[in-house]
């Protein structure tokens, strides 16, 4: 395919998106426009803080008010030219960008995630794969243990005649041989487990 093709599909595909969007927006311009009508009860075409304070409050479940706080940010974000009132414009203008924004946000979040997800992939397999190199390595691994002299207290042990020690590790065991008791007990043995 050559370049002049690609481009063409391209700027196609650009088209038909700008198409779609721009469909998108007329559709959300007349959404907004009706529910400015909900908010603006004494169609002035502005909206003062108590109009979208009844507005907001009449949202609220249970006959509870809206934050108060919250309520005098969201007029400050509305209020562009900053004259105490929304006008239907400015109410449209920053409510898509916001929703633009927001749009923009959840994308770049999306993108974050799949990477995160992706190298959490890469991070369990590298544990798996570490997981059996210790297993292999585990079954093939070896402890040599020698045991020489062992010295015991009287005291603690009382009477003995013959003692041997025992070895464990996991289901492996190893016991030493029987040697008659004395203040120190004198081994020549070694143990592979």
């Amino acid at each position: 395919m050559n370049s002049h093709n690609r481009s063409y599909q391209k700027s196609q595909y650009e088209s038909e998106n700008n198409s779609q969007y721009n469909d998108y927006l007329q559709a959300k311009i007349e959404a907004l426009s009706r529910a400015w009508l909900e908010i603006d009860k004494n169609f002035d075409s502005e909206v003062d803080q108590q109009e979208l304070l009844d507005f907001l409050d009449s949202n609220m479940k249970s006959n509870k008010k809206f934050d108060r706080g919250v309520a005098k940010e969201i007029f400050k974000l509305m209020d562009l030219d900053m004259n105490g009132k929304i006008s239907v414009e400015e109410f449209i203008k920053r409510y898509i960008s916001i929703e633009d924004e927001i749009r923009r946000d959840i994308r770049d979040y999306q993108k974050i995630f799949l990477v995160e997800k992706e190298n959490n992939a890469k991070l369990y397999k590298l544990m798996l794969q570490h997981k059996n190199e210790i297993s292999n390595d585990r079954k093939n691994a070896k402890i040599i243990l020698q045991i020489s002299t062992i010295e015991f207290f009287k005291q603690i042990l009382g009477k003995l005649e013959n003692i041997s020690i025992k070895l464990r590790l996991d289901n492996q065991v190893a016991e030493t041989s029987v040697v008659a008791f004395e203040s120190k007990l004198f081994y020549k043995e070694s143990f592979e487990l």
